[in-house]
């Protein structure tokens, strides 16, 4: 039985030691390249789009600064901006609660543009699918998401529509 109690309580020390080492990597921002891949990544494959983000800086736990997001389709600017800081808490993610306590946005560049289609290039985001019939959620999104404090600063929107009428002004 003593034999089973060291064991045991060598295996937790490991584990407790192996956690902690993993929390400090996290906090400290060393997985922060491999997020921005990862989100790059995954979008990429989603999108008929690419972004790229050039910086990830803060604690994936608690805050994040990002610097540059750009995406762009078929080689022209979509959304670009110069700097995204969030400050949220990831806990409360339990009590299925999206609590962003800090969100600015800065040097947010948009392009909208209008084709021939008449379908606007930010809806030509997401590749149709071969069943077009809308997914009805089985349950509705019940979530609480609060957003205490957000800027938006220089923000600028160009945007080319078909319409001869000029009821969308080209530049907000």
């Amino acid at each position: 039985m003593k034999r089973f109690i060291k064991i045991a309580g060598i295996a937790s020390a490991g584990i407790v030691i192996i956690l902690a080492i993993l929390l400090f990597l996290i906090s400290t921002g060393l997985f922060n390249n491999w997020i921005s891949g990862t989100v790059c990544r995954i979008a990429n494959q989603q999108l008929n789009a690419q972004l790229r983000i050039e910086q990830i800086e803060g604690n994936p736990l608690s805050h994040l600064h990002v610097k540059k997001i750009q995406l762009t389709q078929n080689n022209s600017k979509l959304i670009e901006l110069e700097e995204l800081e969030i400050k949220y808490n990831i806990w409360k993610i339990v009590e299925k609660k999206l609590q962003i306590t800090y969100l600015k946005l800065n040097g947010t560049s948009v392009f909208l543009q209008q084709g021939k289609d008449n379908l606007w290039n930010i809806e030509k985001l997401i590749p149709l699918t071969e069943n077009p019939e809308p997914k009805v959620p089985s349950s509705p999104f019940s979530w609480v998401v609060e957003l205490t404090d957000v800027s938006v600063k220089n923000f600028e929107a160009k945007i080319v529509a078909n319409d001869s009428t000029k009821l969308i002004p080209e530049n907000v």
